[in-house]
Parts: C-alpha cells; sequence; structure tokens
C-alpha cells in the first residue's frame, strides 16, 4: 500500500480544491435557499420547498 502513495499525492491538491470549490458551492446554496424561506418570495419559495424535499 505504501507503494502506491508516491502515485496518489500528486492528485492531492486537485481533490482538495474540488471538495472545498464544492464545500463553498453548496454552503453558498443552502444560505440562499434559507433566507429565500425565510423571506418567503412568493414564486421562488415554493419552488426551493420542492427542491429540499
Amino acid at each position: 500500500m505504501w507503494d502506491y502513495i508516491v502515485d496518489i499525492l500528486p492528485g492531492l491538491p486537485t481533490s482538495l480544491s474540488l471538495t472545498f470549490v464544492a464545500l463553498f458551492v453548496a454552503f453558498t446554496l443552502s444560505v440562499l435557499m434559507t433566507f429565500i424561506l425565510a423571506l418567503k418570495v412568493p414564486v421562488i419559495s415554493p419552488i426551493v420547498k420542492v427542491y429540499i424535499t
């Protein structure tokens, strides 16, 4: 197993950057959807409810 570490390590920065980008996008969308539900935007709020459930 330790023999493969040399092959795996070059891809680590790419994996970590993709992970953090995905977390940032998911957090941003969740905060945006929370504000939409809290403000009860007439047109978008039902769409967000359907997406969440």
